[in-house]
């Protein structure tokens, strides 16, 4: 039967793509979000194509990190699976995404690799907005650990509003989520030792003048606008 993925999170992968300087070509990139334009009113998408598409780039880009995440707990892959949106917000929450970038330090740049807010930025992190002094802010909350991101790309279909919960990737918010996915992606970020050992040297985050990058919350904006409005 083959595995899908739910239209959902396929669109919340490709933003997550979007927000990050994944090593995947323009002309890959295209191709992946024009099938997802034309398949998004489906129940369900093929993700045997998307990985076609991918592997103009290899084997190891995101989107096999994610099939292979996702059907290892797969008991029998004949019945098919279906990709959900929790399997993509657990895989960038989780400590085999963490050590996906712990493993590619040898390549980064040597002045961003001992930095703890580079580190952080590299997961799906669970905010919430709050007005606090008549200025909206956005937080990022753990049960030991809270700090601030400022100057982050809001989509401009995505409402935003203090009683919702939000996922954050690098500068971009990615999408709204339930409370139960939103304590899903804590749960999963409590897993990992070494983020609480940053998170102790992080106040907050301020995306416009992001380490090397500069004013990535333009970066962002400018990615995402290059294919959706």
């Amino acid at each position: 039967m083959g595995i899908t993925i739910n239209p959902k999170a396929y669109f919340i992968l490709l933003k997550v793509l979007l927000s990050c300087r994944c090593p995947v070509s323009d002309k890959t990139e295209r191709k992946l979000i024009k099938y997802y334009k034309f398949n998004s009113n489906k129940r369900s998408i093929n993700y045997d194509s998307v990985i076609k598409f991918a592997d103009e780039e290899g084997d190891e880009t995101v989107f096999h990190r994610l099939k292979d995440f996702c059907i290892w707990s797969v008991n029998d892959l004949r019945k098919g699976y279906e990709i959900t949106v929790e399997d993509v917000l657990r895989h960038f929450s989780s400590t085999y995404h963490w050590n996906v970038i712990a493993n590619s330090l040898h390549s980064s740049y040597k002045k961003v690799i001992h930095i703890p807010s580079w580190f952080v930025s590299h997961l799906l992190l669970p905010v919430k907005f709050q007005i606090i002094k008549n200025e909206r802010q956005i937080l990022f909350l753990m049960k030991n650990h809270s700090f601030q991101l400022n100057n982050l790309f809001i989509p401009p279909n995505l409402s935003i509003s203090r009683n919702k919960y939000y996922c954050v990737h690098f500068a971009s918010v990615i999408s709204d989520i339930s409370l139960s996915q939103f304590e899903m992606l804590r749960q999963q970020i409590d897993q990992i030792p070494q983020f609480h050992l940053f998170c102790k040297d992080i106040k907050e985050i301020n995306y416009l003048n992001f380490q090397r990058y500069g004013n990535y919350c333009l970066f962002c904006k400018e990615r995402y606008e290059a294919y959706f409005k």
